[in-house]
């Protein structure tokens, strides 16, 4: 993961403070930006680990099955309902992102519609 752009974000604004505020201020920018590279880098993957683990503990016990189904689900509700985008993003065909809704809407999953509409109920 390239963190530089946000190491650069941060660095850009307490240069703009630091300007702002007078040689004082810009003295203790200069002291704050050097270990900043490495500081938030550090942050960053902490959170990124904890993350991580809390995924991992959430999919643990699942069935592969659910953990798709849930997946699909919520990446059509991201797309409000475009079938087309959410295959695209799941790298998955349309005609099988269709096969599978068909599916969960007979096992009584609910569906969202097409277009952000009201979610459809599948069949009991």
């Amino acid at each position: 993961m390239d963190l530089q752009p946000y190491v650069d974000a941060v660095r850009h604004e307490l240069t703009v403070a630091a300007a702002a505020g007078g040689p004082d201020a810009q003295a203790l920018a200069d002291r704050l930006t050097a270990p900043l590279e490495s500081s938030v880098r550090l942050a960053l993957l902490e959170a990124l680990s904890e993350a991580a683990e809390q995924i991992t503990r959430n999919l643990v016990g699942r069935t592969v099955a659910e953990v798709e189904r849930d997946l699909i689900l919520e990446t059509l509700k991201h797309c409000l309902g475009n079938r087309t985008h959410a295959a695209n993003i799941l790298g998955i065909s349309i005609r099988t992102l269709r096969n599978k809704l068909n599916e969960y809407a007979a096992e009584g999953s609910p569906i969202p519609p097409p277009h952000g509409g009201s979610e459809l109920e599948g069949a009991a």
